[in-house]
């Protein structure tokens, strides 16, 4: 059940889904320079780092509100956790080779991925198209927009095949800190979140 699938930038997703299709318009358009564009589909999307941290998929910098982040950790627009702990190192190694492919390669990339995750819900089967833009600040510092729209959640009753990972997202320590908003954007981004 657990799968990374490829395709063609022209997939189904984005030939009818508006927030793709603008994501990947402006990227081409601009050349994966931030505008404040961007800040109106900005509670649709995940802002990541384009740093990868060895094996694992750069940091979550912010995820908006409608984000599939937001929806599977079941986050409040006021909820300030640390993102990278909730969804844990074993999916963030899962799905780095994507994130490193389109940040190393400076190029959007889209993605069917198939996972299963226990949540506060229980083990739910997800499946969804997902869409990767690299881009930089002003200043130069690299940043992905993960968009990712779902195809299929639903929740699994039987016992999975003893092959299949099983992905623990989990509630995670609160922070401290301020949590990071698009009000502000394009302002810049640190490179890292809050620890």
């Amino acid at each position: 059940m657990n799968y990374i699938i490829r395709q063609n930038l022209s997939s189904a997703m984005l030939s009818h889904n508006d927030i793709g299709r603008f994501l990947l318009d402006h990227w081409r358009t601009h050349g994966g320079t931030k505008t404040t564009e961007l800040a109106k589909v900005s509670p649709h999307y995940t802002l990541m780092s384009g740093v990868s941290i060895g094996d694992l998929a750069p940091s979550v910098l912010m995820a908006g509100e409608h984000s599939l982040t937001a929806q599977v950790l079941q986050l409040g627009s006021a909820q300030r956790i640390n993102i990278d702990e909730a969804i844990g190192n074993a999916y963030r190694k899962f799905v780095a080779s994507s994130y490193k492919e389109t940040s190393e390669c400076n190029t959007p990339i889209s993605d069917i991925v198939s996972t299963l995750i226990s949540t506060i819900n229980g083990l739910e089967k997800i499946v969804y198209d997902r869409l990767l833009l690299p881009y930089r600040t002003k200043t130069g510092i690299p940043h992905i927009i993960c968009y990712s729209f779902i195809l299929e959640r639903t929740l699994v009753h039987s016992k999975p095949d003893q092959r299949d990972e099983i992905f623990d997202f989990q509630p995670a320590t609160a922070l401290q800190s301020q949590t990071y908003s698009m009000a502000g954007f394009p302002n810049e981004f640190p490179s890292q979140p809050p620890r």
